[in-house]
């Protein structure tokens, strides 16, 4: 009996990734626009989502002076001043995923907005930043929530239990330095009342005082080349009616 051995010879292309995609080493990195606000960071590990887990996640987002960044390495951030860490007020800091971050002009403040779900419970924080210390601001999630539920508070029944959904609140972008910041809060997208809906709110990050509301056309035509892919899915869906109402 013969034996025949045949071998197969293949070249890689110079730089060509071993594996799969979604394996160590052919994993996109991360960093891109966020989906709330394009000009924020997308903290999110890879562009690849089969590599995107949290685990992975080890992310810098510098300043706009360069000499401050927020690091972001799995669950947990902290703020590195010219090589020294800095953490916030509180022992430690979690961000979970999605989320996204943005630096106020000045690098002297950052906004962070994430949740543990993709649709649902997002929440935006504010921190500060003077010297070596990292402080937060003052809680805008509650204040926003209380005046959007003025009008359109979702609440149902469920077999006899009465149930009260969260909205989301996001950041979508600095105004005036760090002064003010442009959030928005919006009806998830699977929500059982207006779904879908959002409107914008001008605050005062200072005393964290409302100073103005948008509607969602007010969004898109003042801010719209920072709106992010989720609310222009969220504008197209819209009636005209919804479009020009006003949180």
């Amino acid at each position: 009996m013969r034996v025949i051995i045949v071998l197969f010879l293949f070249t890689l292309a110079p730089g060509a990734p071993l594996g799969a995609p979604g394996q160590a080493g052919a994993c996109p990195p991360g960093g891109g626009p966020g989906q709330w606000g394009v000009t924020a960071t997308n903290l999110v590990a890879s562009s690849d989502w089969r590599c995107a887990s949290q685990d992975s996640r080890d992310i810098r987002v510098y300043a706009p002076d360069h000499d401050i960044a927020v690091h972001v390495v799995r669950d947990r951030w902290w703020v590195e001043v010219r090589g020294r860490k800095v953490y916030p007020t509180r022992s430690a800091a979690n961000v979970s995923t999605p989320a996204e971050l943005e630096w106020a002009p000045g690098s002297d403040a950052f906004f962070m907005t994430w949740s543990d779900g993709s649709i649902r419970g997002f929440r935006t924080e504010l921190y500060g930043v003077e010297g070596e210390q990292v402080a937060a601001f003052r809680d805008i999630n509650n204040l926003l929530q209380r005046d959007f539920d003025v009008h359109h508070k979702c609440e149902y029944f469920d077999k006899g239990k009465k149930y009260k959904e969260q909205d989301n609140i996001a950041g979508l972008r600095w105004v005036d330095g760090s002064s003010k910041l442009l959030a928005i809060v919006e009806v998830p997208p699977d929500s059982s009342c207006d779904r879908g809906y959002f409107g914008g709110y001008l605050v005062d990050t200072k005393v964290s005082s409302i100073l103005d509301r948008l509607t969602p056309e007010d969004v898109v035509q003042r801010f719209g080349k920072a709106v992010g892919q989720r609310l222009k899915a969220d504008y197209e869906d819209l009636t005209y009616k919804e479009k020009v109402t006003a949180p």
